[in-house]
């Protein structure tokens, strides 16, 4: 903050705002009702999930995908929205969705969401709080309607699942 002033010209008030916002495109999905944003620079792909892709080693999930095995991370049990000890790759009769998410050139995994809404461009605001610690979330925007809406991490989350299933090349 600083005051210059002038006689006879006026005074200039200066408040330097440190800029925690940024402007990214993401894609909104419905995660267990929730509404929840991905990065588009993430996403590689969307699919319908297609059961017939997926296989189950040493009791982990894979989604075929060009001939390579892809860790799957259903999103409703990793943010703790649902039972975790079910798998619900059916919503009302309905598949779900399958988003491939890229860490970098040789590492994805893919997202399993309930409904895949809009793109969009948003205003990110990091979301920090002192009762969580959580590194899965990016940030937060405000949506047209005014619902607030979590931004996920998913650089951390694929990060997270290394540690808990190593993430396959696909290439």
């Amino acid at each position: 903050f600083s005051i210059y002033s002038e006689k006879g010209i006026g005074t200039t008030f200066t408040i330097v705002v440190p800029f925690t916002r940024a402007i990214l495109k993401a894609q909104f999905i419905k995660v267990a009702g929730e509404l929840i944003a991905i990065p588009i620079e993430n996403i590689e792909h969307i699919y319908f999930l297609n059961q017939n892709m997926i296989e189950y080693i040493d009791r982990s999930m894979f989604y075929r995908v060009e001939g390579n095995l892809v860790p799957i991370i259903q999103l409703d049990q990793y943010l703790k929205l649902t039972d975790s000890n079910k798998d619900y790759l059916e919503i009302n009769g309905h598949s779900k969705i399958a988003i491939l998410c890229k860490k970098d050139e040789y590492d994805f995994a893919i997202f399993v969401a309930d409904d895949i809404l809009q793109q969009m461009d948003v205003i990110v605001k990091p979301f920090k709080s002192s009762y969580s610690n959580t590194r899965d979330i990016l940030g937060s925007t405000i949506t047209t309607d005014g619902t607030v809406c979590l931004i996920l991490d998913v650089l951390n989350i694929m990060t997270y699942q290394t540690n808990e299933n190593r993430i396959t090349q696909y290439n």
